[in-house]
């Protein structure tokens, strides 16, 4: 994202949103995601059954980061809090899934197995309009693939569609409770989960929500915004700098709640747990988040 912008040396909000201020959140999310590229290299995914199987969740989690920093480069908030709702609840169900019981757990992997199944069959629709897809080949499902048909499929014959009857917030708390008793991933949840909802569902307030505004308080106005913006994209005119630093105080949000909340408490359990190659890495991530926090404690005292 580019902050290069002019702002004037007796405005208080130099002092939080500066160029200074804003690449110190910038690295910490950087090195943090530098991090997770190391980590899935570094730690033994063959020490049990379980952490082998959650690799590739693992994985889909460094990738969001990645992409989530290029992302950044173009300042593409809104996109990024659609891909920081899926970091979101991949990293919980991932620690989750971690120290949960044997039970949950077997259920984890058997939903992706009966969703194979039901591609086989699909149809969607509504009132009287249905579309479908069924595959019409000779094809032998496998005992388990049925099992697995059959645990997740109602008394009605109606699919179910969960493999956890715990929602985002309960599998937050058992964490926290199994953990460390510190509410961090219901923060997370707080911080992401309802604008990244609105931005992925395309309501207007989820289109917008970055620019500020909807605050409360704020005298920017619907139409202004459209007229401003086909400035902006006809070279014209820029985002003024009330709107450039909305955008950035979305982005210290993410950049703390993921490299932070997200990441640096993954780590933390995984060591926790013993895994090997986990100590080095949550080492690493602990000394991100203190020069972070110190240099940012000094940046404020300094202004």
């Amino acid at each position: 994202m580019d902050t290069n912008k002019k702002e004037s040396s007796n405005d208080f909000s130099r002092d939080i949103f500066s160029d200074e201020a804003y690449n110190l959140h910038k690295m910490l999310f950087e090195r943090q995601t530098l991090l997770l590229t190391e980590s899935y290299k570094i730690i033994n995914w063959d020490q049990n059954q379980r952490l082998k199987h959650l690799f590739f969740l693992f994985y889909s989690i460094v990738e969001n980061a990645l992409a989530i920093d290029k992302l950044e480069r173009y300042g593409l908030i809104n996109e990024c809090f659609i891909i920081a709702r899926s970091i979101l609840e991949r990293t919980i169900n991932f620690c989750y899934l971690l120290i949960c019981e044997d039970e949950e757990f077997e259920n984890y992997l058997k939903y992706s197995m009966q969703k194979e199944i039901r591609k086989l069959d699909r149809k969607i629709g509504a009132q009287d309009k249905f579309v479908s897809l069924k595959y019409e080949g000779d094809i032998k499902i496998p005992k388990n693939y049925q099992e697995a048909l059959e645990k997740f499929t109602s008394i009605r014959g109606k699919e179910i569609t969960h493999w956890t009857k715990k929602n985002i917030c309960e599998r937050s708390i058992y964490i926290e409770k199994q953990f460390k008793e510190k509410p961090f991933f219901l923060l997370a949840v707080l911080s992401i989960y309802e604008d990244a909802s609105d931005a992925l569902h395309g309501t207007l307030y989820g289109s917008l929500f970055h620019s500020g505004i909807y605050d409360i308080g704020s005298k920017r106005k619907l139409l202004g915004l459209i007229n401003q913006h086909k400035d902006y994209l006809k070279g014209k005119d820029d985002f003024n700098r009330i709107i450039i630093n909305n955008i950035k105080s979305r982005f210290y949000l993410l950049f703390e709640v993921i490299g932070i909340i997200l990441i640096d408490n993954t780590f933390e359990l995984l060591n926790s747990l013993k895994i090997e190659g986990s100590c080095i890495i949550h080492l690493k991530s602990k000394y991100n988040v203190e020069h972070f926090l110190t240099n940012i404690k000094k940046y404020r005292e300094h202004k």
